[in-house]
């Protein structure tokens, strides 16, 4: 038997990824003892968990039926001693498609995945409506590496293009949008989001920090200084959005968000 890692829900629930050699299979822990089974399968992935703990997604291949299966599961307390954890919501794509591991935003309202064929998907928590499907077509606007950035109330994620998509969650259904920044160099170095800002860093050192103006769909650039290439060593940031950059003469700096 092997581990494949967990996730933390509320009221010291935890749910954790098994496999043997016959089948992948995830099962309930509570207060470290093993409390019961939520599902198996043929292999079982990209396990997730919201931010308030009451949600929690991962991926199923299912080669009988031939589908991959995306999955959302919902934990609901009864009781100071009771719980249930149901299955909320199930999406259906062919078995050979690959996606990265979901991401739940901040408020725990919405869920996203993106596929390696430039297919998002939104489902909304709040409702039982069939999930919100975006698509860029290959060739025009191609996603770089498949990550799905949560922001507060919407997702962003970065395409080769230079543009940055949004999918605003403030409508009654997801909505997206783009912008394009100027990034400075070639290459990217660094890219992410942090604290509702994204951070960009290009390979000649030139540092953008921007966020996304839901109301006017655009971006807004808070932050950009360029800091010429060879002149630092290494470039940290912590789980605060902390940006330290380390200069070779010794000294650093240090961008708060």
């Amino acid at each position: 038997m092997s581990f494949l890692g967990g996730v933390q829900l509320v009221n010291g629930i935890q749910i954790v990824a098994l496999k043997n050699s016959e089948q992948h299979w995830l099962s309930i822990i509570k207060n470290g003892c093993f409390a019961d089974f939520v599902d198996y399968g043929d292999e079982i992935s990209g396990l997730t968990a919201s931010p308030d703990g009451l949600w929690f997604a991962y991926f199923q291949r299912n080669v009988e039926k031939g589908v991959l299966e995306f999955i959302v599961w919902r934990y609901k307390q009864l009781s100071e001693t009771e719980h249930e954890i149901e299955p909320y919501t199930e999406l259906y794509v062919p078995l050979d498609w690959k996606f990265a591991q979901a991401c739940f935003n901040s408020a725990g309202t919405h869920v996203a995945c993106l596929s390696e064929w430039n297919h998002i998907y939104i489902v909304d928590l709040r409702r039982l409506d069939a999930p919100t499907e975006f698509y860029i077509p290959n060739g025009c606007d191609e996603v770089r590496p498949q990550v799905v950035y949560a922001a507060g109330n919407h997702f962003i994620w970065f395409g080769q293009d230079e543009f940055v998509r949004v999918i605003d969650l403030t409508c009654k259904h997801p909505t997206m949008w783009r912008d394009k920044l100027t990034f400075g160099g070639k290459k990217t170095k660094y890219m992410f989001v942090r604290n509702n800002r994204i951070i960009h860093m290009s390979d000649d050192g030139v540092i953008v920090i921007c966020k996304a103006n839901l109301l006017e769909k655009r971006l807004e650039i808070c932050y950009d200084i360029k800091y010429p290439t060879g002149k630092y060593e290494d470039i940290t940031i912590d789980e605060y959005g902390t940006i330290k950059i380390q200069k070779k003469s010794g000294k650093h700096f240090v961008i708060d968000l």
